[in-house]
């Protein structure tokens, strides 16, 4: 299949290039060549400055997908609430995991994906690190790295901006900063807030309306003490606080921006932030020191299983004629509800010693990193059950099993009896599960790295020892049906043709003649409790080297291995999938780097492989079950590209491919969460000064969001079209702007249940900026 939306970005900046005259100075928003400044470890960096609030397009930090090549953020659109960040083929879970994409906030680390929580404001720019992070960063990543840096305060005088945003859906942001010295040159303060509210675009046709409204308050203050030029002592603080309404979750089958949906919906979060930075300079080198603490929880987030205002269609048959409504009609509270409440506290210590010699000179950074990061919940299900008249169905025989599970570890589902009926199994067995858990993580990591330039030859090399620990508290209450002759709970779904012809699961029955089971049932309630430990010792190496060409042209290669600590899955009620292993990689990449017209062009192209083993894959189950997959390959390329085509007129685009493929269980299969491809084409024109004209495609390539069901879950490519106009002076900006101005459809995460969450619409909106 053609991949319209790249093909199309291709060709409208191919076309405008092709009338493109030798441009005839510096581009300014180039300042910042592409992986120049960076060390050989880390080549396949990308820096997107983001200076001012009129960057409507990158508000939160899953705009960032597909900015970058390779980087997908697959977004529930619930405050990264079950998000996954993939790189070059690497993800973490939707929940629980370590993060394959790491990120940085002023050198604080942050803690699982699931707390990415929060609006970028006050930000200067963003370092997107590609390949995995082993000795320049404490927290290790096996994909990449994010890190951010926000606004400093001058320390001579005050300055300040804000902003206010109003958009289609009754969408609003506000958006201040201010900072400037308490004493001259000593003590600088900062202060900056956000304020959001949206009405949504999801209809409920039930109930009535749009329910997933959303209302996000955020704000931070910084204080920092210069007592010397050589000393500097930062302390802050930043709050996050957010009530929304309903996911956007919709059938897959059907209208994405309108859902049936008996249970309003709702999501309570609650984050907060503190770091205390102490650095000093001496001859040569420095040192710093970051403290940090970091509070997040959720409580509650309610969220209708089966977006119906009943429980789920018939499974083995369809209800009579107008049953169905009837039932409706008559039932309107019955469905499957999830709640889920988490919290997660995160402690972090990181030691940094560097040098600060020329250029020319040997270089070397050495860090000491602890994290503690203590995750509890609680996960509630509720169906409710309605009572039917009897009815008995005669199955065929049938043994099925998803492809795959064996090897997974998981269960095959098999009915091998006949004869065997079911009433009301038609709307689901009624349960009550709860499950509480208490998830203890911590890692100790020492890292160290050196390097040395010879001329054009640049070489460096680096270790890093990491500890983890792992430590697992679960408690399960469950409140079922049980079957009277089944040897065990409702849940086990294996029937015996010959007990099923007993006198104990259906007194006076005929063999051969259907049979019911429901009459007999009775309600029982299960208790159980689980605890594990799992720690991990592993040194990891890693080595890269430049060499120039000349003056313009770079070459590059980089190398490293790197462990992912394998952990627990706490939702998971069976004790022997409660655990999987850690994951190993072999990362290697090379490339080239190149500069033209005094700058003006500015190109790399970076090839990488990585080899892996026992794969960690979230099968997108709802108890968010990762497993061991096994071997895996991800094989792929970026290209990014920065240019001045006319004097007024700057192009950039970035690209990337991507292949990452399970090559032992499960094998052929393309790993989900990961986009195929990845391409972003911008266009800048300033024809007059005050007047500017952003214009960009990104287009997101198709992907896999589950492989191990019969019926691949599946978004097919999709691109979206962006514009935004504006007028700006020294004091104030004001901006037109369009976001997803196609009108694209597309589900930005999909589950196996028929249900996915949807994209945004297009949204048409005008922002004001003052600056003072």
């Amino acid at each position: 299949m053609t991949p319209r939306p790249l093909f199309l970005c291709a060709l409208f900046g191919t076309s405008l290039t092709a009338l493109a005259a030798p441009p005839d100075q510096p581009l300014a928003a180039l300042d910042h060549p592409i992986g120049f400044e960076l060390s050989p470890l880390s080549p396949s960096a990308t820096e997107l400055p983001l200076p001012t609030p009129e960057n409507t397009f990158v508000r939160e930090l899953d705009d960032l997908s597909g900015r970058v090549p390779n980087l997908f953020v697959s977004s529930t659109g619930r405050h990264s609430l079950g998000d996954v960040y993939s790189m070059r083929g690497f993800t973490n879970g939707r929940l629980f995991t370590e993060p394959s994409v790491g990120v940085y906030v002023d050198g604080v680390p942050l803690g699982s994906a699931f707390t990415y929580a929060e609006p970028l404001y006050a930000i200067d720019h963003v370092d997107v690190f590609r390949s995995p992070q082993t000795t320049l960063f404490g927290l290790g990543s096996e994909g990449g790295l994010i890190d951010i840096q926000t606004r400093h305060a001058d320390p001579r005088e005050w300055h300040g901006e804000a902003s206010g945003l109003y958009g289609d859906f009754r969408t609003v942001e506000h958006r201040i900063w201010l900072g400037g010295p308490l004493i001259e040159d000593k003590l600088t303060l900062e202060l900056g807030g956000f304020a959001g509210t949206t009405q949504g675009f999801v209809d409920n046709t039930f109930l009535g309306g749009r329910r997933d409204d959303r209302d996000t308050r955020a704000g931070r203050a910084v204080l920092t003490w210069t007592p010397r030029n050589d000393w500097g002592i930062t302390a802050g603080f930043e709050g996050t606080r957010s009530d929304d309404g309903a996911s956007r979750l919709t059938g897959l089958g059907g209208d994405p921006f309108q859902v049936r949906s008996d249970e309003p919906g709702s999501l309570k979060l609650d984050n907060t932030r503190e770091w205390l930075a102490i650095g000093k300079k001496f001859d040569g080198w420095e040192i710093r020191s970051t403290t940090a603490h970091q509070s997040w929880k959720v409580n509650p987030a309610v969220q209708d299983a089966d977006l119906s205002p009943a429980s789920a269609k018939p499974f083995f048959t369809e209800l009579p004629e107008n049953a169905e409504s009837e039932f409706f009609a008559n039932n309107p509270g019955d469905g499957e509800v999830l709640r889920l409440s988490l919290r997660q506290e995160v402690w972090s210590e990181e030691l940094r010693i560097q040098s600060r010699g020329a250029a020319d000179e040997p270089w070397w950074k050495a860090g000491l990193f602890f994290q503690s990061k203590g995750t509890t919940g609680e996960n509630d299900r509720e169906q409710r059950f309605t009572d039917f008249e009897p009815q008995v169905i005669p199955l065929a025989p049938t043994v099925f099993s998803f492809p795959g599970f064996p090897a997974l570890g998981l269960p095959a589902f098999s009915f091998v009896d006949g004869n065997v009926a079911f009433r009301d199994f038609l709307r689901g067995i009624p349960y009550t599960d709860r499950t509480r858990f208490a998830l203890h993580d911590e890692t100790w990591a020492t890292y160290v790295n050196a390097g040395r330039r010879w001329g054009g030859f640049a070489l460096e090399g680096g270790v890093r020892l990491t500890y983890t620990r792992h430590r697992l508290e679960r408690s399960d209450l469950t409140e079922d049906l049980a079957f009277p002759g089944l040897d065990g709970d409702s849940s086990d779904h294996a029937f015996d043709a010959a007990l099923a012809q007993s006198e104990r699961m259906a007194p006076g029955s005929a063999p051969g003649q259907p049979i019911d089971l429901f009459p007999a049932t009775v309600k029982v309630t299960t208790r159980h409790r689980f605890s594990a430990e799992d720690d991990d010792v592993n040194f990891t190496p890693a080595v890269g080297l430049t060499f120039d060409l000349s003056k313009k042209f770079q070459l590059f290669a980089h190398s490293s291995y790197f462990v992912k600590p394998g952990g627990f899955n706490p939702l998971v009620s069976e004790d022997a999938r409660s655990q999987y292993r850690r994951e190993e990689i072999w990362a290697t990449e090379a490339g080239v780097r190149a500069a033209a017209w005094d700058g003006r062009l500015q190109a790399q192209l970076t090839g990488y492989v990585n080899s892996i083993k026992d794969y960690q894959l979230d099968i997108g189950s709802s108890d968010y079950f990762i497993t061991n997959a096994g071997r895996a390959r991800s094989v792929g390329a970026e290209f990014e590209l920065a240019c001045r085509l006319l004097r007024h007129l700057d192009m950039s685009g970035a690209v990337g491919w991507n292949q990452t493929e399970l090559t032992q269980i499960l094998r052929g299969n393309q790993v989900p969460f990961v986009p195929t491809y990845t391409a972003l084409v911008a266009l800048d024109y300033r024809p007059l000064p005050g007047f500017s004209a952003h214009l960009e495609c990104r287009v997101i390539g198709d992907t896999e969001y589950s492989v191990t069901i019969p019926e691949p879950v599946h978004q097919n490519a999709y691109g979206e079209l962006n514009a935004r106009v504006g007028y700006e002076r020294s004091k104030f900006g004001i901006y037109l702007f369009g976001k997803n101005l196609s009108d694209t459809k597309r589900y930005t995460q999909q589950s196996y249940r028929g249900t996915g969450s949807t994209g945004e619409p297009r949204i048409l909106g005008v922002m004001a900026l003052v600056k003072f």
